[in-house]
């Protein structure tokens, strides 16, 4: 079960950026001090809320950034605020509070969305916070949720997790989103990564971490040599692929499964559909991919007062998610791990996809859940609530 992260928040609020030199001084100080860390079963994430009041993302970001990305101006909306507003997640990732430090984290996952249009140097309250962590087989995941609202209104959001390898203790259920999506690739590029520039993106994220900076460090970490920072990478790959239908909300969930060198020889595959599209990049001379991504127009509102439900996803009388299998596949239930319901729902793709690579069609809050609301039963699987199969699907 997911644990979830107790409401006695610690909140701190911000009238300008947090200090990148500051955080990053506070952390490599803190690295120091990292052995004694390593044995210790750290559990319990504090709640820390982190708001900047007055946050604007300024014309001259947006044009940076695409000049790094090769994206035009308006496609930098989505990943704008995530690059701009990182610092804020830089600052509970360093916080004193923090039970581990920043150096043994790793971007496993982010969930962007966009709900209204991005207005440059407006005025916005962008807001951080923890809201769970779980035990997996390998490590620690803690989840950030952060939130860009215009007068209460909700514009853009973000789930980002980071994993951090060792023992925690015993194994919870893993996160709904935790397994990318299942792909045909055709190759779309080749292409050799440019060298970057990573004081550009280290001034625009604040993440100036020596990973991305120094071939020396990178090795001494594990890695070949030093590596982009993700938003950079990924806005690579949008820029190749193609005119996508930005008119309305747009959600994009990147898996992050590993480094990208600078300077790196890669290959961008994709896989398209009236729905979606799913992507991958690899380096030239492994079929493992480094970033698994899928982009997609958001049908609908992506959220709802009492709660909305997407195809697969149950609730049960406590509030927590499962999510059954595809009929088609006979892919076998699994149990969900849970945040706050209502966050997750909103977080869970418009279309499920299986690995039989269908997709099925989503359910909406309504009939179903409240039929479900009157069961004595703790969960109600898919196949009681009558989800369509992938076959079904249209």
């Amino acid at each position: 079960m997911t644990r979830e992260i107790d409401r006695s928040t610690l909140v701190k609020r911000y009238d300008r950026a947090p200090s990148a030199t500051l955080y990053t001084l506070r952390a490599l100080t803190r690295d120091l001090f990292a052995e004694k860390q390593t044995q210790r079963n750290v559990i319990a994430v504090p709640p820390i809320e982190l708001h900047w009041h007055r946050f604007k993302v300024s014309q001259q970001v947006l044009e940076s950034l695409s000049a790094l990305t090769e994206l035009e101006l308006e496609a930098c909306a989505l990943l704008a605020p995530h690059v701009a507003g990182f610092r804020l997640v830089m600052a509970i990732l360093t916080s004193d509070a923090f039970p581990i430090t920043i150096q043994r984290s790793l971007q496993t996952r982010n969930h962007l969305l966009r709900h209204g249009t991005l207005r440059p140097g407006h005025p916005y309250d962008l807001k951080a916070r923890t809201v769970s962590s779980r035990v997996i087989e390998r490590g620690l995941e803690v989840d950030i949720h952060v939130t860009l609202t215009d007068g209460g209104a909700l514009i853009w959001e973000s789930l980002l997790t980071f994993f951090y390898r060792g023992s925690f203790g015993e194994a919870d259920q893993p996160s709904v989103l935790a397994k990318s999506p299942p792909i045909v690739l055709s190759s779309l590029d080749n292409w050799r990564m440019p060298d970057g520039k990573p004081l550009l993106m280290g001034y625009l994220t604040g993440d100036f971490n020596p990973l991305h900076f120094s071939n020396w460090y990178a090795r001494a970490r594990g890695a070949q040599r030093a590596f982009f920072h993700p938003p950079h990478a990924i806005g690579l790959c949008l820029s190749r692929l193609g005119p996508l239908n930005r008119t309305g909300r747009e959600r994009l969930d990147m898996w992050l499964k590993g480094p990208v060198p600078y300077g790196a020889l890669v290959r961008l595959s994709v896989d398209q559909s009236a729905q979606d599209t799913t992507f991958a990049l690899a380096l030239e001379e492994e079929a493992r991919p480094c970033l698994v991504g899928r982009w997609v127009v958001a049908q609908g509102p992506l959220f709802s007062p009492e709660g909305e439900t997407a195809s697969h996803v149950n609730h049960d009388k406590q509030g927590s998610v499962s999510r059954s299998g595809c009929q088609a596949c006979e892919v076998t239930a699994e149990t969900g791990s849970r945040y706050d319901v209502r966050e997750v729902n909103r977080m869970i793709p418009d279309w499920i996809i299986c690995p039989c690579r269908d997709k099925v069609r989503p359910q909406r809050y309504g009939e179903e859940h409240q039929a479900g609301q009157q069961r004595s039963s703790s969960s109600i699987t898919g196949n009681e609530r009558g989800n369509p199969s992938c076959g079904d699907a249209a």
